[in-house]
């Protein structure tokens, strides 16, 4: 079986941007009106957030959508594939 390729999303960040506003996951889910136990599974990288919750954490932390995943860059090599 071939490898899947690894897409551009990486990482969920908002555990750490939580952290930093001494904000708590379920105060968080709260506020924003998901479950806790969907926030708990964004910020455990379990799943994936949708458009729409990476919008509302953005409006609701201050930062931009990109903020809230670190981004894999793709390689020169997958880069070169491309072209």
């Amino acid at each position: 079986m071939a490898a899947m390729a690894q897409g551009p999303l990486g990482n969920c960040q908002l555990q750490n941007l939580l952290d930093e506003r001494g904000i708590t996951p379920a105060e968080f889910a709260r506020r924003i009106g998901w479950s806790s136990r969907m926030v708990y599974h964004w910020c455990s990288n379990k799943r994936k957030m949708s458009l729409e919750a990476v919008y509302a954490a953005s409006q609701f932390l201050g930062v931009p959508m990109e903020a809230l995943y670190d981004w894999n860059k793709p390689s020169k090599k997958a880069q070169a594939e491309r072209q």
